[in-house]
């Protein structure tokens, strides 16, 4: 069997003398046991499997002749790219785990600046659907008339193709206006919220820190659904939170009941980087999803939706615009007072938009599955490789840990579709 197509993965299954058989390529898993794992080694190796065991030589066979094509690099053009506004890293809020806390500025991103990167896009990608977003970093809604001028701007540039645009806030700033506002203009919304009350007035405070920011967070979501708009709600699930995952979840449940996804995603910080944290973690995130499921909602992270798809690279890389003009691969950096801002920008746009494409490959394909440890795990075509900006923070011992989380994540989640949990 020819290497590059070697796509059959035997798993350690918590459930006893029982294994996963993973084909990542062809999105196919069964369970095997210990004398079935036995064959699929001898197969491995250039054996045949006898008749007599029907249904694991129909399993394997399936896998054989399937051969879903291995994903293509595609050069910067062909991404999929869409570009992320940082209108301003100005902020009301003052997040315990911002990564931005340390690089805010005054800078607010010029309309002569936003036009020319949306005519850029018109002319440079050819995305059936043009997508935009907004993004934190700072609050986009600090810069309402800005924000509003750009969204009118986009849809009177895009006439005639299908237009997303996402707008991602802490909700604090939102009243009735707003929201219709932005029902009107066909705006999704991703709320940043932490759930819980004494959570969300802990991590996610106002700057004033007397001031709560859960009773004001409470009241926009339920204008937001009483207005007919149900927005999706991201949580940072960290040290103070993750025992509590389930009964955020039945917060939801309970209190904006139309409310159909949540996004639970492990902090990214060096603090949080520990066997002890992503082993409770993934043991509250499993039951959290599982009290979803039996009430319609899905729960999930970043990292189980890549079991939806394959890639050679764990990120496709952004076209982010910061505040100052300049762009980057990633909005989590996004200021030369970010580590790794130079490594990162490959652009500006000033006068025209100027592109490094060179520069813009080598960030966008750094780390891919090739010729690395990555290369042998069952999880190279979901996880493939680890967030690129997080590999600039963590040492090798930690980058180990990060890796065992994934791949746990991963084969606990394949288990759980096999059970039908």
């Amino acid at each position: 069997m020819d290497d590059l197509y070697r796509d059959i993965f035997i798993l350690e299954s918590s459930i006893k003398d029982r294994f996963i058989i993973y084909s990542p390529l062809n999105g196919m898993s069964f369970f095997a046991n210990t004398k079935a794992v036995g064959i699929i080694n001898n197969y491995l190796n250039g054996q045949g499997i006898s008749s007599e065991y029907s249904k694991l030589c129909g399993n394997i066979q399936k896998i054989s002749m399937m051969r879903k094509t291995i994903p293509e690099k595609r050069d910067f053009k062909n991404k999929n790219l869409y570009p992320v506004f940082l209108l301003s890293q100005k902020c009301n809020l003052a997040c315990s785990y911002c990564y931005a806390q340390n690089a805010r500025s005054q800078d607010i991103l010029s309309k002569d600046k936003i036009k020319k990167i949306v005519e850029y896009f018109l002319v440079n990608f050819r995305n059936n659907v043009k997508k935009f977003s907004f993004i934190g970093g700072g609050e986009p809604t600090l810069t309402w008339d800005l924000f509003k001028w750009s969204v009118n701007y986009i849809q009177g540039a895009i006439q005639k193709q299908k237009l997303n645009i996402v707008l991602t806030t802490n909700a604090t700033l939102l009243n009735e206006e707003r929201v219709l506002w932005l029902k009107q203009n066909d705006i999704y919304v991703f709320v940043s919220f932490d759930i819980l009350p004494e959570i969300q007035n802990k991590q996610r405070s106002f700057v004033d820190k007397n001031k709560y920011s859960f009773d004001v967070v409470d009241k926009n979501i339920k204008l937001l659904i009483n207005n007919g708009f149900i927005p999706q709600i991201r949580s940072t699930i960290t040290g103070a939170n993750v025992f509590l995952q389930q009964k955020m979840v039945q917060f939801v449940i309970d209190n904006y009941p139309q409310i159909k996804a949540m996004n639970f995603e492990p902090v990214m910080d060096i603090q949080h980087n520990t066997a002890e944290f992503y082993e409770s973690y993934l043991e509250s995130f499993f039951e959290a999803e599982r009290i979803g499921k039996l009430n319609g909602v899905t729960v999930y992270n970043p990292i189980i939706k890549r079991l939806d798809n394959t890639r050679t690279s764990y990120c496709p890389g952004e076209f982010c615009v910061t505040p100052t003009g300049k762009i980057t691969a990633c909005h989590r950096v996004s200021s030369d007072l970010d580590r790794g801002f130079d490594e990162f920008c490959y652009g500006e746009v000033n006068d025209i938009v100027q592109i490094n494409e060179k520069r813009a490959e080598n960030i966008f394909n750094a780390h891919n599955i090739d010729g690395s440890v990555c290369s042998t795990c069952f999880a190279k075509w979901n996880c493939a490789g680890i967030c690129t900006q997080k590999r600039s923070l963590l040492s090798d011992k930690q980058l180990l840990i990060e890796c065992n989380f994934i791949k746990k994540l991963l084969t606990k989640k394949i288990e759980n579709i096999l059970l039908g949990i």
